[in-house]
């Protein structure tokens, strides 16, 4: 039991960390006192927001394959028939992430090809792109603390 409570808590804090890392970006780009700040052209927006969506997307996987193993962690039990059915509902709640997850990115791939295309041929396609890519992912972050905020409960 302290093995499984240890890992509960390693995974949550690493949940947590990533979560907290990437809303802390979101306000400071909302105060627009963010690592863009300084952006004049388009070609110091496109690399400046190609820098940020890269630390969102690894915020993402961080928080993502926390939570994913959380939702996993099968907790030791007495052979029992209750615990049988506890380990098919474990199994059904990763599931359903991982079908979520796999829908999630599908909608963000053509959400983000729908923002280029937007500005198809101009030098903001890529821009517009990165900006819908990043508030995307945040939002989907922010879906999932919804979703999943019990587990995620230190």
């Amino acid at each position: 039991l302290k093995d499984f409570q240890e890992a509960r808590h390693k995974l949550q804090a690493q949940a947590k960390q990533a979560f907290d890392a990437e809303m802390a970006l979101d306000q400071a780009d909302e105060a627009k006192t963010g690592e863009c700040k300084d952006a004049n052209t388009t070609f110091d927006w496109n690399q400046c927001l190609g820098r940020v969506a890269k630390v969102t997307e690894a915020n993402y996987a961080a928080f993502t394959t926390a939570l994913r193993a959380l939702i996993a962690l099968k907790a030791p039990t007495v052979d029992s028939p209750a615990s049988a059915g506890a380990s098919v509902a474990l199994d059904e709640r990763a599931s359903k992430f991982d079908k979520l997850e796999a829908l999630w990115q599908q909608y963000r791939d053509l959400a983000r090809k729908a923002a280029f295309d937007q500005y198809k041929g101009g030098s903001m396609s890529p821009s517009f792109a990165l900006e819908v890519t990043i508030y995307s992912v945040r939002s989907h972050l922010r879906e999932l603390d919804l979703l999943y905020g019990d587990d995620l409960k230190l």
